[in-house]
C-alpha cells in the first residue's frame, strides 16, 4: 500500500491510518444538494445524514447527522479513534497529530478517550441488552 500510495515501501503509522479512508458519495439529481464534508466521519453516520436528507425524523442513532456537525469523530472497534485533527492508535498506543505524525501527549486527550469509551460501550450494551427490539417495545 505504501509503495502505490506514498511511493515507497515504508510508511508511518498515521499514513496507513489515513490510507483506510473510504470516501462516500450520494448523487441527487440535478445538483439540487451538494457539497464537501472534510469533518471525520463512520459507517454509523450514514442513517442519521440520509434520514435528514429525505426528511425522516430519527428518534435513536449512535450515529450523527455530518450536515449538521461542527467536529468529526469516530471510534473503531479496536480502540483507535480518529478526529479532524489527531488520531489515536491503539495499534501503537498512542495520539498523534493527524498532518504531521507527530506523537502527542495522550494526558490531553482525556476527553476523547472518553468520548470513545462510551461510544463503544454503548454500541455493546445496544447488542447485549438488545436495547433496539426494548425500544420498539416502548412505543
Amino acid at each position: 500500500m505504501g509503495k502505490l500510495l506514498y511511493g515507497r515501501e515504508n510508511i508511518s503509522e498515521i499514513e496507513w491510518q489515513e490510507a483506510q479512508k473510504i470516501v462516500a458519495m450520494i448523487h441527487f439529481p440535478k445538483e439540487q444538494i451538494k457539497g464537501h464534508i472534510k469533518e471525520v466521519t463512520g459507517q454509523y453516520d450514514f442513517y442519521p445524514t440520509l434520514a435528514n436528507l429525505f426528511g425522516i425524523d430519527v428518534k435513536y442513532t449512535l450515529g450523527r447527522d455530518v450536515l449538521n456537525t461542527q467536529e468529526g469523530f469516530v471510534v473503531l472497534r479496536n480502540g483507535t479513534w480518529i478526529a479532524d485533527d489527531v488520531a489515536y492508535l491503539n495499534f501503537a498506543d498512542k495520539v498523534v497529530d493527524r498532518k504531521t505524525g507527530k506523537k502527542l501527549n495522550k494526558e490531553d486527550y482525556l476527553d476523547k478517550f472518553e468520548r470513545a469509551y462510551r461510544f463503544l460501550k454503548y454500541s455493546d450494551s445496544i447488542i447485549e441488552y438488545d436495547l433496539i427490539q426494548k425500544l420498539e417495545e416502548i412505543k
